[in-house]
């Protein structure tokens, strides 16, 4: 039997995520793309650029997301263990455990192009290869993102 606790937190997901897939930010997404260009000659800086969402649809996306980090009521993991303990139909509990073991699994991959913080230039003749150093996976991104620039001044 579904409490009013879980009906609520239920509702919550539902809402959040009709909010973030109807957002600017995911329009953007559709319509501009994401990529990343670099240019880089001996001599010349290193310059990165691309194409993204802007700022204020960033800022407002993070904000919709932050509601499906562990600590909210409707994360991700709090709405896998309502269905998991639920007398749900086997299939619905399946496909939302499946769907978020895909997700981890993205998040948990790493960035390509690689991208390393940390590291110091191997060689003094172009800076290439990288020694030392962390390199990031999305999910190292996406709480770099949340905890970012967007939300706190320091």
């Amino acid at each position: 039997m579904l409490t009013n606790e879980q009906r609520d937190t239920l509702i919550l997901f539902n809402e959040k995520t009709e909010i973030l897939r109807k957002s600017r930010f995911m329009r953007q997404l559709r319509t501009r793309g994401l990529g990343i260009t670099e240019h880089w000659k001996t001599g010349e800086p290193f310059r990165v650029g691309g194409k993204r969402p802007d700022d204020e649809a960033i800022a407002a996306a993070i904000l919709t997301l932050r509601f499906f980090i562990r600590a909210e009521p409707c994360s991700i993991q709090k709405i896998s263990n309502i269905y998991s303990g639920l007398a749900t139909p086997d299939d619905i509990a399946k496909e939302f455990a499946e769907a978020r073991r895909i997700l981890n699994e993205y998040l948990n991959a790493p960035l390509h192009p690689k991208l390393v913080v940390g590291a110091k230039p191997s060689s003094s003749q172009t800076g290439l290869p990288l020694v030392g150093g962390c390199e990031l996976s999305r999910h190292d991104v996406l709480k770099l993102a949340m905890n970012g620039n967007f939300f706190h001044a320091d």
